[in-house]
């Protein structure tokens, strides 16, 4: 199980840490009743989902399990069975999703520079202003904040993919390189959410921390009149096949940044802030 295990790893490497923890978790557990990959045939996914399933794991969790697979798969380029239509019916109205209101991201805002930690405000410079994931805030370096050149190097969580944006003048103050001097733990970044959400009193829900943030950005993005087509791409999303037309038009990266810094309704408030 160990020489699987260590493939796998090495194959996951490329992932954020939470993502290569849950993934190893899942697989370790699908492992001691399979251990070998003569024992992966498509009824030992089957049975190892159904126990998933007995187990009280939602279809959420057993559609991640079914991702995790796939990789474990793959590593040993096997064929992954096709699962039936429906086998993870969600209904995305029920799923613990929060999102922060315009009011709540202002109160984060406020929070982290009244905050005597002077790394604080810069993470929540990049969660409100570009809706940064927590993976990705946990990443970024000192070397990756280029104040001369008013450029931000980010490194996506999901594709690992490398886009710049501009740093509006309005977060300059709160970006300080030297507080990125090394990455940060999952566990670490929860942390800081913790205190950042006691601080900017704001009422704990069910599953909520950074992504909570950048699903807020997002809508108050989209309220405020940013096209779906700029969106996209300007938060790191990759193109499915369906919506590959959308590639054509696309702008350079320095006009969608005017586009959305233009409409975004937290740089007055950093502005405000940290001027």
């Amino acid at each position: 199980m160990s020489d699987v295990l260590e493939r796998l790893s090495i194959h996951l490497s490329q992932h954020v840490r939470t993502t290569q923890r849950d993934y190893l978790a899942i697989c370790r557990r699908f492992l001691r009743g399979f251990p070998e990959p003569a024992d992966w045939t498509p009824e030992a996914v089957f049975v190892f989902l159904q126990e998933l399933e007995t187990s009280g794991w939602n279809p959420l969790s057993r559609q991640r399990a079914v991702t995790a697979l796939r990789k474990l798969y793959a590593v040993y380029e096997k064929g992954f069975p096709a699962l039936p239509r429906g086998a993870f019916s969600l209904d995305i109205l029920d799923q613990d999703r929060p999102m922060l209101t315009l009011e709540e991201l202002v109160s984060l805002v406020r929070a982290s520079v009244r905050a005597p930690w002077p790394e604080l405000p810069g993470m929540v410079a990049l969660a409100t202003v570009y809706g940064l994931r927590g993976g990705e805030i946990a990443v970024l370096r000192a070397k990756d904040l280029n104040l001369e050149a008013g450029e931000v190097r980010i490194t996506t969580g999901k594709q690992n993919a490398v886009r710049v944006h501009a740093i509006p003048a309005a977060i300059r103050p709160v970006l300080h390189p030297e507080n990125f001097s090394q990455a940060r733990s999952s566990t670490e970044m929860w942390g800081w959410w913790h205190d950042l959400e006691a601080r900017a009193g704001i009422a704990h829900r069910t599953r909520q921390g950074w992504h909570a943030v950048r699903r807020g950005v997002v809508a108050v993005l989209l309220d405020a009149g940013v096209p779906e087509a700029v969106l996209e791409p300007w938060m790191g999303w990759r193109a499915s096949l369906g919506r590959m037309v959308r590639r054509y038009p696309l702008r350079g990266r320095q006009e969608m940044d005017q586009e959305v810094f233009s409409r975004h309704p937290l740089l007055a408030v950093w502005a405000e802030q940290a001027g």
